[in-house]
């Protein structure tokens, strides 16, 4: 079957193991119930998409003379039909987009699914489809992320007030790469949709292409939506319904802004009359995104510190607050911060991972002459390269050390083959090594200063490194409340701009309050937004200590 062989051929160990542990509970799931007590809630999706293939990978291995979800071969003839073995429900809204719509009939007729259209809401629908015919299990593509998957297992019961059913949820540990990378490895079709921005997709009045993958204006790239070149989904790529291009789901760096797309409905009385989005015009031409991020590419980057003595708490890490305040002055998103020992595997599974999930990872340390310092060992194994030495790199090392041919000096100039650019750097400060999205530094301190002035410099002139984008805009608060009142006011400003971040800490108390003393801190792209959730947690602080018939005190800005 196809998609056994594409998964085993993709060289993907993580996907890999996803797609096995996946097929264990389909196959569970059959050994329990049995083919005609399960159904499969198929809404065109990725996600879904994803699990409709899953199905069609299961079955085909527990195929038999009377269930098979494949298009046959009769032993003397051609090709017939058989019949799919799992009830597919399609719950159909008039506010479904019709592209998914479009998808999801096309797939019935692809791949012979017994779809069956269901035109009331989930909880209606589903009642009149138990009561037809009785279900005991459903196939769900819901993924941990998913806003109503929390508390849910793989193996679920039906919630209170439902019918009795079990929810069986195989790709409930996969993630937002997990998904494409079976898509594309897989080489099967999705929903257009998804190649012109949209990430996430609910119906036509809550949904837009998502703000991270929206293409500045001056920026050309061949593989871009609207050059009208195909792409991997086999269509040819379009510019977005708001005028802007888009890149395509799958080129999103951060999961995490999986949903930034999506958005609380604002119809006017004339929208609603009108059957027209629930946007308003600057949110439409894409000026403002109700994730929190104003127009602009969202660029996410990670750092790796190296290093044993960090570890063992000898010394005192220097690289990644300098690194990370290097990367938010210009205008990136620090996906995250790991500090890991002087091993090869330790770099290589943390490069491996966040090259794939950044747009640019810096590596630090670990890269002289010791036998201790592997660093670009790992990188190079991360990309499954070996190591080899680099005539420019050894000419720049010898001018700037003189001859020296000893094992240890050569050993610096080893980089990943054929995959390593060397970035220049004043004076005589050892040179940026660029491996595809990632690029290493010194653990040193003068050294690494003049390389990320280097980098910086560079950047200015090119678009795969640390380019300059707009700014985060920063507000701070202090606080004086109870941990339950603040954490009621974060709740309502968190549920409310879901694209910026918010936090806070506990500062010093004096033994004598009464309260905690808090610093809150708001961070997004957009001055307006950012304003706007700090007036809406000060306005939520308020409800809360009102609640608590407590007097009211409002946040100190500064």
């Amino acid at each position: 079957m196809e998609i056994f062989a594409a998964i085993e051929s993709c060289g993907n160990p993580g996907l890999q193991a996803r797609f096995k542990k996946a097929m264990s509970h389909i196959e569970r799931t059959i050994e329990l119930y049995g083919c005609d007590a399960l159904a499969f809630s198929f809404n065109g999706g990725k996600d879904s998409t994803v699990l409709l293939h899953l199905l069609r990978a299961g079955y085909a291995a527990a195929d038999s003379s009377s269930h098979t979800l494949l298009k046959g071969q009769a032993s003397n003839g051609p090709a017939v039909t058989q019949e799919h073995p799992i009830r597919t429900i399609y719950f159909e809204n008039p506010e479904t987009f019709p592209e998914i719509h479009s998808f999801t009939v096309d797939c019935a007729q692809r791949y012979h699914l017994a779809l069956e259209t269901i035109r009331l809401d989930f909880l209606s629908g589903l009642k009149k489809v138990l009561a037809e015919r009785p279900i005991k299990a459903i196939f769900l593509g819901t993924r941990a992320g998913d806003p109503n998957a929390r508390g849910q297992e793989v193996f679920a019961p039906s919630s209170k007030g439902w019918p009795a059913f079990m929810r069986v949820n195989p790709i409930l540990d996969w993630s937002y790469h997990d998904v494409w990378d079976f898509l594309l490895a897989c080489q099967v079709s999705y929903c257009s949709l998804y190649d012109v921005g949209y990430t996430s997709i609910g119906n036509i009045h809550d949904t837009i292409p998502n703000p991270a993958l929206r293409i500045e204006e001056d920026e050309t790239t061949p593989e871009a939506s609207g050059t009208g070149q195909p792409n991997g989904n086999g269509l040819t790529e379009s510019v977005g319904t708001d005028g802007y291009r888009y890149r395509p789901a799958n080129e999103l760096r951060d999961g995490r802004l999986e949903r930034s797309g999506r958005f609380k409905k604002k119809v006017t009385s004339a929208e609603g009359k009108a059957g027209g989005a629930d946007v308003s015009a600057s949110e439409r031409r894409g000026e403002v995104s109700t994730s929190g991020q104003e127009k602009g590419a969202i660029m996410v980057a990670s750092v790796i510190v190296v290093g044993d003595e960090l570890l063992r708490g000898d010394v005192s890490d220097f690289r990644a607050p300098l690194l990370s305040k290097r990367l938010r002055a210009a205008g990136w998103l620090l996906r995250r911060v790991v500090v890991v020992p002087d091993d090869i595997d330790a770099v290589f599974a943390e490069v491996q991972q966040h090259a794939r999930d950044s747009d640019l990872v810096l590596v630090s340390g670990g890269v002289g002459p010791a036998l201790c310092d592997v660093t670009l060992d790992g990188v190079a194994k991360a990309f499954d390269v070996r190591l080899t030495s680099d005539a420019e790199l050894l000419a720049e090392l010898q001018r700037i050390h003189g001859t020296d041919n000893t094992p240890t000096f050569l050993k610096l100039a080893e980089v990943p083959e054929g995959i390593t650019e060397l970035l220049p750097t004043s004076g005589d400060a050892f040179p940026l090594l660029k491996v595809k999205n990632v690029v290493v530094v010194s653990g040193r301190s003068p050294v690494l200063e003049a390389q990320l002035a280097a980098l910086e410099e560079l950047s200015r002139g090119r678009r795969d490194l640390l380019k300059p984008l707009k700014p985060f805009v920063t507000r701070t608060a202090e606080i004086e409340a109870t941990d339950r009142e603040a954490a009621a006011a974060m709740l309502r400003t968190m549920r409310d701009f879901p694209g910026l971040q918010i936090g806070y800490f506990h500062t010093d108390s004096h033994p004598t309050d009464t309260k905690d003393r808090f610093t809150l801190t708001i961070d997004g792209k957009s001055s307006a937004e950012v304003s706007a959730a700090l007036q809406t947690f000060s306005d939520a602080l308020d409800d809360a200590r009102r609640q608590g018939s407590k007097p009211s005190e409002g946040a100190v800005q500064r």
